[in-house]
């Protein structure tokens, strides 16, 4: 995930491709994600997988971070007695690949798992949600999660985006907000927002859930919050709720 995240991150162009290749002769599984991102001058490539070590450009000043994905990433695979390579060119793209050792499991199993049917809706959509997030993991995910439902969705990729789009479009329903983006933060878009439109729903997105940011949030004028990584049944939990109040007071 540390290695998919981060070619997401550094490509706005083209594509990011992940994949596996099993070499039974040396006994190893070998995984690649390629990308056709930034790239990484060669003059980088030995401290790359070094700890808080970063390659400075305005795009990684940007995403942020710390410099510890890779390194992370560089443990766990030799924690798993395996090795991990880069290959990169600046402007051509980057490929990542790691190794680890091809072991099968002895013991077979026969798993018999239940056939879930999931039923899409289809037609007229039940309400325009706008979801803004300037991560575009984060965005993906959402977009993943949303298919099981019938909402058309909007994105912003900051505050100040989201503002101006909630102001210029009265059909949106339904706000996901997260709190911590560039130019305005959500906070900040949220008074705003509220300002023009304060019977608007807007549900808070946060990486922390301390009881203090719990007080801050809610007095701030939000209707609630998600917590980060999202789980799906409790996105779907709070929309549901939203929407089903909304039914009620028309």
């Amino acid at each position: 995930m540390n290695l998919v995240n981060n070619a997401i991150k550094f490509t706005e162009k083209g594509y990011v491709a992940f994949g596996y290749e099993v070499d039974e002769e040396n006994e190893k599984i070998i995984f690649k994600i390629k990308d056709t991102g930034l790239g990484i001058d060669e003059d980088n490539h030995k401290h790359i997988f070094d700890r808080f070590k970063r390659v400075e450009s305005d795009v990684s000043i940007k995403v942020g971070g710390l410099g510890l994905g890779l390194a992370i990433s560089k443990a766990y695979v030799e924690m798993m007695g395996g090795t991990i390579t880069l290959e990169s060119k600046v402007e051509k793209g980057s490929v990542f690949s790691f190794s680890i050792p091809l072991k099968y499991d002895k013991v077979q199993r026969i798993i018999v798992q239940p056939i879930n049917s999931i039923k899409t809706t289809k037609g007229k959509e039940d309400g325009t949600l706008l979801i803004a997030e300037d991560d575009n993991l984060n965005y993906l995910l959402f977009q993943k999660i949303m298919q099981l439902k019938n909402y058309k969705i909007i994105r912003a990729v900051n505050g100040l985006e989201a503002v101006e789009i909630c102001i210029n479009n009265p059909s949106i329903d339904l706000v996901l907000m997260d709190i911590k983006m560039p130019i305005m933060n959500g906070f900040e878009a949220l008074e705003k927002i509220k300002a023009i439109r304060p019977e608007l729903i807007i549900i808070a997105q946060t990486a922390y859930s301390s009881s203090e940011d719990e007080d801050k949030i809610y007095k701030a004028g939000f209707y609630g919050y998600i917590t980060k990584p999202i789980k799906r049944e409790r996105l779907f939990e709070i929309i549901d709720d939203v929407f089903q109040k909304k039914n009620t007071n028309k």
